[in-house]
């Protein structure tokens, strides 16, 4: 875990002593918009490609759905692309979207609902809870 790495002054710079929901609404907030570069789950800024999706990522934030980790779709951009290329050069660079967030078990079950109404097989996804229970829409992910 990244606390392990910072000093507890730094940490306490950086983040603050939060005691409610919306002070830890605010950190991850405050990551997003690159008020702080880091939280305890993100060792850095905001990748630039993240950058891409920032206004969905702080609607779900908003929310109180804290986004740890995420990345938009690309469909054939240059591997030389400044900012989703990567791999040799010539090449095309092709991912799904994604995101990492904490929420609630109640939004874990909305969530579930509206991928079985809408997600017309396009989207999954995998939760797990501090108790060690999982559910997944991915039959062999493991659940």
């Amino acid at each position: 875990m990244l606390i392990a790495t910072f000093q507890r002054n730094e940490a306490i710079v950086q983040w603050g002593n939060p005691t409610t929901l919306e002070d830890l609404t605010q950190i991850f907030l405050d990551h997003l918009n690159s008020k702080i570069p880091t939280t305890p789950f993100s060792p850095s800024p905001l990748s630039p490609e993240s950058l891409t999706i920032l206004s969905h990522l702080e609607k779900l934030t908003k929310r109180g759905w804290w986004t740890v980790g995420s990345q938009p779709a690309v469909d054939g951009a240059s591997s030389s692309d400044p900012v989703v290329g990567w791999g040799p050069r010539s090449g095309y660079v092709f991912q799904k979207c994604f995101v990492e967030f904490f929420c609630e078990e109640a939004d874990v079950e909305v969530i579930e609902k509206r991928i079985r109404a809408h997600g017309n097989g396009w989207v999954h996804y995998f939760a797990c809870s501090s108790e060690v229970r999982a559910v997944s829409s991915i039959s062999d992910a493991g659940c």
